[in-house]
C-alpha cells in the first residue's frame, strides 16, 4: 500500500455492461471482501487460492423473484450497488438503488430480507457507510446524503437527516472520517463515455470530493 502497486486483479469471465458491472466491495472483520454486481444476480467473495493470492467467488446467487432483481437498460437496470459490513461482521447492508431500498443479508446463512424503512428514507440511493449503528447513503438525483440509525438487529431503521449541499454533484460516495463527511459527486447525469452516464450537458470541471462536518 505504501509504494501504490498494483497487488492483484479479478475478473468473474463475464463481459459487457448487460451482463456484468461489478459496483462495490466491503471487507468483513475476518479480511474477506465480498463484491456486488448491479446488473448480475451474484453476491461475489474474495477466497485465498495461495500463498498471497486469492481468487472471486460467488458467494450466493439471488433468487431474483424474492429481492425484486431488474434487468433493463440504464439506471432501472441498477440493482445491488453500495455494500458494508455490520461492525459485528454477521451482516451486510446493501445498497438497491432502483427500488429506493436497503437489504440486510446475513453472511453465515445466506438469507436476505428487505430493511424497514418509512417512507422517502433513501432514493437513488449509491455507496454507504456505516459508524456503528449510523448509516450514511450517498443519493445520487436528490444530490444528498440520507442519515439513517438502524435497530440493534439492523432490520429496521429511521431517517435521522439529510444533508445537502450547493457543491453536490450526483453524489455516489460517501465516507467518515473522525469528525468529517467526504462526499464525492460523479456527475453521472451529465454527457460522458462510460454507460451509466446518461445527461446531454457536460459535466462542471474540475470533478470534486466536497469535505464537511459530520451531524452530531
Amino acid at each position: 500500500m505504501a509504494t501504490g502497486k498494483l497487488l492483484a486483479s479479478f475478473h468473474n469471465g463475464l463481459t459487457g455492461p448487460e451482463n456484468t458491472f461489478l459496483n462495490d466491495v466491503t471487507f468483513a472483520p475476518d479480511g474477506s471482501p465480498y463484491v456486488t454486481d448491479s446488473v448480475n444476480p451474484v453476491l461475489y467473495r474474495m477466497v485465498p487460492s495461495g500463498a498471497d493470492t486469492y481468487r472471486l467467488e460467488e458467494y450466493v446467487h439471488w433468487d431474483v423473484q424474492k429481492v425484486g432483481w431488474v434487468r433493463a437498460p440504464g439506471a432501472a437496470g441498477i440493482n445491488f450497488n453500495g455494500v458494508v459490513v455490520t461492525p459485528d461482521g454477521k451482516y451486510l447492508i446493501l445498497s438497491k438503488r432502483n427500488d429506493s431500498g436497503l437489504y440486510r443479508f446475513e453472511i453465515a446463512t445466506k438469507e436476505i430480507t428487505k430493511v424497514q424503512l418509512p417512507d422517502g428514507a433513501v432514493f437513488t440511493q449509491d455507496s454507504l457507510f456505516i459508524d456503528e449503528r449510523t448509516v450514511y447513503a450517498a443519493q445520487n438525483t436528490p444530490k444528498s446524503v440520507s442519515i439513517l440509525d438502524f435497530a440493534p438487529d439492523y432490520a429496521s431503521a429511521v431517517k435521522r437527516s439529510e444533508i445537502k449541499n450547493p457543491n453536490f454533484r450526483f453524489p455516489t460516495s460517501v465516507a467518515k472520517i473522525r469528525d468529517r463527511l467526504i462526499v464525492v459527486s460523479a456527475q453521472f447525469d451529465t454527457k460522458g463515455n462510460p454507460p451509466a452516464v446518461s445527461g446531454d450537458m457536460p459535466p462542471k470541471q474540475p470533478f470534486l470530493a466536497t469535505e464537511l462536518p459530520a451531524p452530531k
